[in-house]
């Protein structure tokens, strides 16, 4: 498969992004019904190293996943899943969509709630923690 063909349906490609302070993580990007170009692979690249850069070591893999719903009869058809497999936070995973016309709109808002989501997801496991030390109870969570 050339470097500039489209990836179109089902097909995946991964990469690794590289985070700040040298970490890696796994992402990969699929489509079904839409064209999964360079293009396309390297803003999702882009906005995920925005949105989830601070949160590198805690992440394993990115899966993001853009599909057009309706087909060719258009409207609000375009949506973008995100799932984020995380490092010691008691979930496997957090998962997010946002559906959309415009598929780069899609992505972008996909990518702001998938930020949120985890951020919450750290901000109660901290809680949790400051929670047992004032108790004392010794509970330790990973």
């Amino acid at each position: 498969m050339s470097r500039n063909m489209p990836i179109i349906n089902d097909e995946v490609r991964t990469i690794r992004l590289a985070m700040y302070s040298g970490n890696t993580m796994r992402l990969s990007v699929s489509g079904d019904g839409v064209r999964v170009g360079e293009k396309l692979i390297a803003d999702i690249h882009r906005r995920l190293k925005f949105a989830l850069g601070r949160f590198g070591p805690a992440i394993r893999q990115v899966t993001v996943r853009v599909v057009d719903i309706n087909g060719p009869r258009g409207g609000v058809d375009k949506r973008c899943r995100i799932s984020v497999a995380l490092h010691g936070t008691g979930s496997d995973s957090i998962t997010v969509e946002f559906a959309d016309a415009d598929l780069y709109t899609a992505v972008v808002r996909a990518c702001d709630r998938a930020e949120r989501a985890i951020g919450r997801a750290f901000e109660r496991q901290r809680s949790k923690r400051a929670y047992h030390r004032r108790r004392g109870t010794g509970l330790e969570l990973e």
